[in-house]
């Protein structure tokens, strides 16, 4: 498992994250089955996009909604109306 954590950390390092830009259609389908191969391992090895995130360009981050509450406070259910 580790070795495939650090297979992981060295695609990401050496990807080509601009690979969809290409003129050469080997360059983009090279990209395109390496990007397929990141996407498999991050499932398995980094659902939360953190090591992704730390190599990615800003345009190909990852942003993973979270399961924690936005607010804090509880939600008020049926408020009194207002007195007129």
């Amino acid at each position: 498992m580790i070795e495939e954590m650090e297979r992981y950390a060295r695609l990401l390092k050496k990807h080509d994250w601009f690979y969809e830009y290409s003129d050469d259609h080997r360059v983009w389908q090279n990209g395109r089955e390496e990007r397929t191969v990141l996407n498999s391992l991050r499932e398995q090895f980094d659902p939360q996009a953190t090591l992704w995130n730390t190599f990615a360009p800003h345009e190909c981050k990852i942003n993973v909604p979270t399961t924690e509450p936005v607010s804090s406070q509880p939600a008020i259910r049926n408020p009194k109306p207002p007195r007129l």
